[in-house]
């Protein structure tokens, strides 16, 4: 089942955290002795599919993928602008809402209640103080109560298409980028279709002589789609002396919001091919680098193939399993691997003479790599079978650590917990309206940010922040809440105790009425 559609209720979910679409990003009109180049982009709206259509994603169809019913694993996947939203990925029920937002979309019979929403709807009555659901609760806190005939909700459906692709409509609401061997300003952008769009609606930020320049929309505004290569924004920048290379390239695109991204109208991660470097001398190399510049970009002629050793301006990108801008390291076991917690550790009952038969002079009982013995939770050399409980390997036994689920390799206190936001606050006694979250403020951000939400009523609720790629950074709020207003204040640090890299972010309140989603962008 590895990579097939999911037809539950997490596919919207999904579709928040990925966009698959060819769009490009070049580097033209480089001029080193005056300081200025161009970023141009091609982003045309289209259809990306697989051609084994069991599979929704690209790594899962170019994995798995097979047009013959399984004997060859030869499945592609393909990006087609001709293709209509509808054949590329279905339709809702209510016959315009795109997936992203159809499932969480509904009608109801009294049209005056469709867009208020389920529980309005269905409830035989409205209260003045909005919060309450029956008569009694309404009047008992002093509302007036206002019968009404209690409508039927209907919640939109989607229909996936046989072709069951990832539609693109071509916009795009924020980008994120590196500009290695440039050093820019914070006036280093300006003109281009970023500057039509005006810098109320579309804002462009970077660090004084840094490399990173940040574009976000502030208000839903996108940068429209174009099927050709438009001029995003021109750059004036001096050359970077601490780079070797003799031009301009893009940084390395790691599906994060650390380094390269590009995001749709939704807040999701763009598949996007970076462009080779602009060089000083007009020719880049094989594998897109300038003459004398180490590799720093594997992807820069939208190359995804694996490291071949005799090629070196790719070999020395490769990881120890031979893949081009790979994660996979070796351990002192000489294993190689992506995961650190399959890292092997140092017996602590073998002696440095035991490992490898030669006692050097003033070595310590240091062990052995590989060995079973290990220094457990109270400080204790003991076999592995022997060890105390310690379920998230924080160093606090399970009988004294008052939160023995961290999350694994995270920094904890004294008293073995996380704290990943600094507080969570009530304000005042007044009951809202209606379920709402507001803009964080101030934004962007550093260090620290405030986010303010409403519960109208008591629910269960979430506020949780991810990244362009729609993996979850930190959880801020979660579980059941009093009527009330609440502000978080977060300090940038996610689930695990780590602080942040730059860049754009997204935040999901969610309740059993709606999800709101808002963007934010953190600046160091």
């Amino acid at each position: 089942m590895l990579g097939k559609k999911i037809t539950s209720s997490i596919i919207m979910f999904l579709l928040l955290g990925f966009s698959f679409s060819q769009v490009t990003m070049e580097i033209k009109n480089l001029n080193a002795a005056a300081g200025t180049l161009e970023i141009h982009m091609t982003n045309p709206a289209g259809c990306s599919y697989c051609t084994d259509p069991s599979f929704d994603n690209k790594n899962g169809c170019e994995s798995y993928g097979s047009t013959d019913g399984g004997t060859t694993l030869d499945a592609v996947w393909t990006f087609d602008s001709t293709i209509d939203a509808a054949t590329c990925a279905g339709t809702c029920s209510d016959g315009s809402s795109p997936e992203e937002v159809c499932t969480t979309t509904g009608t109801c019979s009294d049209a005056t209640y469709t867009s208020i929403g389920e529980a309005s709807c269905e409830a035989d009555g409205i209260c003045s103080l909005s919060v309450h659901k029956t008569s009694s609760a309404c009047t008992g806190a002093g509302g007036t109560w206002t019968a009404k005939t209690a409508g039927t909700w209907t919640s939109n459906t989607w229909t996936h298409s046989a072709k069951n692709g990832n539609y693109f409509t071509g916009e795009v609401g924020g980008f994120q980028f590196e500009l290695l061997g440039a050093l820019l300003t914070t006036t280093s952008a300006s003109g281009g279709s970023v500057a039509a769009l005006g810098s109320s609606q579309f804002a462009v930020a970077s660090t004084n002589n840094g490399n990173t320049l940040l574009g976000y929309s502030t208000t839903g505004a996108t940068i429209p789609a174009s099927s050709t290569s438009t001029l995003l924004t021109s750059i004036t920048f001096t050359d970077d002396a601490a780079d070797t290379s003799k031009g301009v390239c893009f940084g390395i695109d790691t599906g994060s919001s650390g380094k390269n991204a590009l995001s749709d109208k939704h807040g999701g991660y763009i598949h996007t091919i970076w462009g080779a470097c602009s060089c000083d001398n007009g020719t880049a190399d094989a594998c897109g680098e300038c003459e004398g510049n180490n590799p720093t970009n594997c992807y820069a002629t939208g190359s995804n193939d694996v490291c071949t050793l005799d090629n070196q301006c790719e070999a020395d990108y490769c990881d120890c399993s031979g893949t081009c801008g790979g994660a996979a390291a070796t351990d002192n076991c000489n294993t190689c691997d992506e995961n650190p917690a399959n890292d092997c550790s140092k017996d602590c009952s073998s002696q440095e003479a035991d490992c490898n038969g030669t006692w050097l002079s003033g070595a310590t009982n240091q062990g052995c790599w590989g060995g079973t013995a290990l220094v457990d939770c109270t400080g204790s050399c003991v076999a592995l079978a022997s060890a105390a409980a310690d379920e998230d390997n924080d160093g606090y036994c399970d009988d004294v650590d008052a939160c023995p689920g961290s999350p694994a390799n995270t920094t904890v206190n004294s008293s073995g917990c996380t704290q990943v936001q600094l507080s969570i606050s009530q304000l005042g006694n007044a009951v809202p309206g209606a379920f709402a979250i507001a803009q964080n403020f101030p934004n962007p951000f550093n260090p620290t940010t405030s986010i303010a939400f409403d519960v109208a009523y008591m629910d269960n609720i979430s506020l949780v922040v991810y990244d362009l790629t729609g993996k979850e950074v930190v959880t801020l709020a979660s579980g059941a809440y009093a009527p009330g207003s609440y502000n978080v204040e977060w300090n940038a640090v996610d689930n695990n105790g780590q602080g942040l890299v730059s860049g754009m972010y997204i935040y999901r309140y969610t309740t059993s009425e709606k999800a709101i989603t808002r963007k934010m962008l953190y600046l160091k």
